[in-house]
This record gives structure tokens, sequence and C-alpha cells, in this order.
């Protein structure tokens, strides 16, 4: 059985804030964008869940660490927008 979505975006937003390798970073980015657009739940239904887990302060600061080239990054990756990666992810702030 996989892990849920919930699950697995708590532990890519903890390790956000750790990556000291720029893919390791922009990977962890593709996979919460993935999990949460991808989810069958509203954003702030999983948003509830989440902070469960991880407090809105550790999400704060690893939303907090993103930067432009970040989003680029990810946006090339996944072939949606950078506003759209953005609004995602952000949702979660």
């Amino acid at each position: 059985m996989a892990p849920q979505a919930r699950i697995i975006a708590c532990h890519k937003i903890n390790a956000l804030k750790y990556r000291d390798k720029e893919h390791k970073k922009i990977k962890d980015l593709c996979d919460i964008f993935v999990l949460l657009w991808s989810s069958e739940e509203k954003p702030q239904e999983l948003k509830k869940k989440i902070v469960q887990f991880v407090t809105t302060e550790e999400i704060h600061a690893s939303i907090s660490i993103i930067n432009e080239d970040d989003y680029q990054k990810t946006s090339q990756q996944l072939n949606h927008s950078v506003e759209e990666i953005r609004r995602v992810i952000e949702l979660l702030s």
C-alpha cells in the first residue's frame, strides 16, 4: 500500500529546508506540487491534515527558502507555469 499523500508531503516539506543539493530541492518541490495538485482532497482539507504533523511555522520556514530560480526549474521539470506552481505551493501557507 502506498503512503498517503499527506504523509509524503510532510516529509518533503521537512526535507526542503535541509537540502544542500539543488537537484534534491527541486525534486522535493516537484513532489510537493504533484501531491497537492493531484490530490482528490481540497487543498485546505489536505493542509489541515498536514499541520497535524508539520507545524504552520515549519511550513512557512520551508516555503520561505524557495526562490524564483527554484520555481523556474520546477516549472521546467513539470511543464507547468511558474505562477501555477507558486499558487499551489503557497496554498500551504
